[in-house]
């Protein structure tokens, strides 16, 4: 058995902002819906990369056209997955 201790995810001070960030893009089904399964999919690619970063939700614009609601499991779900990472000690510095 697996046990995952989450961490409390804070803002970066400036000094912590360094090496390479990934952008997160927004997967869309045909009905302009967030396809959530291929959101985690990209994730899940963007952590393995070993990236310092994930930056969501901004840098296409398309952060004014979601409900708070879309907006906010977009957030969960990239922090849930962070989570995991950092507490089994791997990739220590991706989605910050």
């Amino acid at each position: 058995m697996v046990t995952i201790n989450v961490i409390e995810m804070k803002p970066l001070k400036a000094h912590e902002i360094y090496g390479n960030w990934a952008t997160l893009l927004l997967p869309l089904n045909d009905d302009d819906s967030v396809n959530y399964k291929q959101l985690e999919e990209q994730i899940d690619v963007l952590i393995s990369c070993r990236v310092n970063g994930i930056y969501s939700l901004g840098t296409a614009g398309e952060f004014y056209n979601h409900m708070e609601e879309e907006f906010d499991q977009i957030q969960t779900t990239l922090a849930s997955k962070c989570n995991v990472i950092l507490s089994e000690n791997f990739c220590r510095d991706a989605c910050r």
